[in-house]
């Protein structure tokens, strides 16, 4: 193992903000990206680098605890949103 992280709010933001930088640096546009994950602590990553959030209910939290955190969007599983991604739909044609 080379490493492991807190599944915390703080935690998260701080890689996501690493992550972002490089790749904006490299080649993301922030009008591209979203932050998907089951937890609060993703959503909050995502919303405190602008950038869109989707929350799935196929993991730890239900829809009803993740929509208290304003998400984006809310999925009930990752096969329809990486679909939505890949073909360059309308994300929200995947979400509930």
């Amino acid at each position: 193992i080379d490493a492991a992280y807190a599944n915390s709010a703080d935690c998260k933001t701080a890689l996501l903000r690493k992550a972002w930088a490089d790749a904006c640096r490299r080649f993301t546009s922030p009008q591209k990206a979203w932050m998907i994950g089951d937890t609060e602590a993703d959503i909050l990553a995502g919303q405190s680098q602008n950038i869109g959030t989707v929350a799935l209910t196929c993991g730890i939290r239900s829809h009803a605890y993740l929509s208290q955190y304003g998400p984006d969007h809310i999925c009930e599983d990752l096969v329809s949103v990486t679909h939505s991604l890949v073909s360059g739909a309308q994300i929200t044609t995947a979400l509930r």
